[in-house]
């Protein structure tokens, strides 16, 4: 075990800004840039007028169409998603039937979010996030998650603003569709929020998706005051996103403690309830 945590303390003091998974498939092809799905992450413009073009387009469907129990928890067809998904990526436009099955259109959105080679909160601030959202007191808590999107690179801002957007309103709509905030940060959180590296992704989220949810839950409630760009600099930014990065360090070593303890007792149970049995 305790090789293990040190073995994550050096990766969480540096992590890597990009998985190894996006590079193998950055080197592959340039053609995954012109792709709306699975596209390693937003580069220019371009690509950021197509992206808003489904996001608006697609919004604007739900929004006339969503009046439905479960939307985004109760999957689709997987053919019939496959083949709209496909049609989108080659139109590069929107062109949903009016009967379309809200739950087909709303898989597809939610899918698309988690596509991205990088997710929108990047692997280089996952830790930065997962600490700000770790923070004691509220106000403090709220302070360091507006300063951790503050380095959100500008077209995951705008992005994520908008979805977070949409997220608030549909969540007022609970009491038809039975998905609140915390039910709809329970499906989109994975999407939008991934520790980087494999050998460590599996037990980070055993420790933080929590904090994972309880921070998309809080983005869909207070977007609106959360979303307010602050102007740290780059003296000021740096320092705080090492200042959460050690944070998060210390926070996660805790957690692994914390779990050790509980798998200990675990066995111990385990074992008293054999020896009790064997007599």
């Amino acid at each position: 075990m305790e090789q293990l945590k040190t073995q994550i303390d050096k990766k969480l003091n540096k992590l890597s800004p990009r998985s190894p998974r996006g590079l193998q498939q950055q080197k592959k092809t340039g053609a995954r840039s012109n792709r709306l799905f699975r596209m390693e992450k937003i580069e220019d413009e371009a690509q950021f007028q197509k992206i808003l073009s489904f996001v608006n387009g697609t919004i604007a469907w739900l929004r006339n169409n969503q009046d439905v129990e479960g939307i985004f928890r109760k999957a689709s067809g997987d053919k019939r998603t496959t083949e709209v998904m496909k049609m989108v990526d080659k139109q590069k436009t929107i062109n949903y039937e009016k009967d379309e099955d809200p739950h087909l259109v709303a898989t597809i959105f939610k899918r698309f979010f988690g596509s991205f080679g990088e997710p929108l909160f990047t692997f280089d601030l996952y830790s930065v996030f997962i600490a700000a959202n770790a923070s004691e007191g509220d106000d403090s808590r709220k302070k360091n998650i507006q300063n951790s999107l503050s380095l959100l690179p500008d077209y995951n801002y705008q992005l994520l603003k908008i979805l977070f957007q949409y997220l608030n309103t549909l969540s007022s709509n609970h009491e038809i569709t039975k998905m609140d905030a915390n039910n709809l940060a329970i499906v989109f959180a994975p999407n939008l929020l991934k520790a980087p590296g494999k050998e460590t992704s599996a037990l980070l989220l055993v420790t933080d998706i929590g904090h994972i949810i309880e921070l998309v839950t809080t983005l869909i409630v207070e977007v609106d005051v959360l979303f307010v760009k602050q102007k740290l600099g780059d003296d000021k930014s740096k320092v705080f996103k090492s200042t959460m990065q050690k944070s998060y360090s210390q926070h996660t070593i805790n957690s692994l403690r914390e779990l050790e303890y509980v798998q200990d007792a675990s066995a111990k149970n385990n074992n008293d309830k054999e020896i009790f049995n064997a007599k």
